[in-house]
């Protein structure tokens, strides 16, 4: 379960888009390959949409409620965001497995006597033709151990060409940034004396690894602390 915890638990979320429905859909197959499966549908991709097609793709979604429950001691419940629009049908593939390839996780680590509950929500924060930003906010309960965690995460993809994108391709890692992470840790309870015990390349490395997601006006990192603090610390970065 420990190794689940660290694999799981990095990094919620802000503008919806839309309403949302729910439909059950207790116990459908997720997809092993997410590697593949981009690989193929990139490859299909061979003609590039117009400017006045990416005008007309609409971000609305709804929300599918997925539930699945495959022994009396482990309950996975999980919502996740499908865009409307049939021309998105390959990035909607893609946050389903995303969304749903976390559970397995929990169903690899537990033991026969153990027993789970993992309730997570994902939510469209930013959705552009070039950027769709989601993230999670999600609470793990385990009779394995003393009390629940947080299992926030994020994925940022371009939903035409379904590149997934790294921290460094929407922020510049560098001294002034470490110096506004520090300065902003001040206002969060715990998290300041635990930045002042790191030193600038232990943050920037971090950094490098932290989940993150995009709103309209700023940049949101989720830092993995201990859970004494928190788990997950968002700090924003206009």
């Amino acid at each position: 379960m420990k190794k689940f915890l660290t694999i799981f638990s990095t990094c919620v979320c802000l503008t919806a888009f839309v309403g949302c429905s729910y439909i059950i859909d207790e116990g459908k197959d997720v997809i092993d390959n997410k590697n593949n499966q981009i690989e193929n549908v990139e490859n299909n991709n061979t003609q590039t949409p117009t400017e006045e097609e990416l005008k007309e793709y609409s971000f609305e979604y709804t929300d599918v409620h997925f539930t699945h429950s495959p022994s009396e001691n482990i309950k996975i419940s999980i919502t996740y965001p499908q865009f409307k629009d049939t021309k998105l049908s390959n990035l909607n593939s893609c946050i389903e497995e995303f969304a749903k390839s976390k559970f397995k996780n929990v169903i690899s680590d537990i033991s026969d006597t153990e027993s789970v509950t993992l309730e997570e929500t994902y939510s469209v924060s930013y959705a552009d033709t070039e950027l769709v930003s989601i993230s999670s906010k999600g609470n793990l309960t385990s009779s394995a151990l003393p009390y629940p965690s947080l299992t926030n995460t994020s994925i940022n993809i371009n939903p035409i060409t379904l590149k997934e994108y790294s921290i460094t391709d929407l922020l510049e890692i560098n001294v002034e940034l470490i110096s506004k992470i520090r300065t902003t840790s001040a206002e969060k309870e715990g998290f300041n004396e635990y930045l002042s015990n790191i030193s600038d390349d232990d943050l920037r490395v971090q950094l490098l690894s932290s989940k993150f997601y995009r709103t309209d006006k700023n940049i949101v990192v989720l830092f993995e602390v201990p859970h004494a603090i928190g788990d997950i610390i968002e700090v924003t970065i206009d």
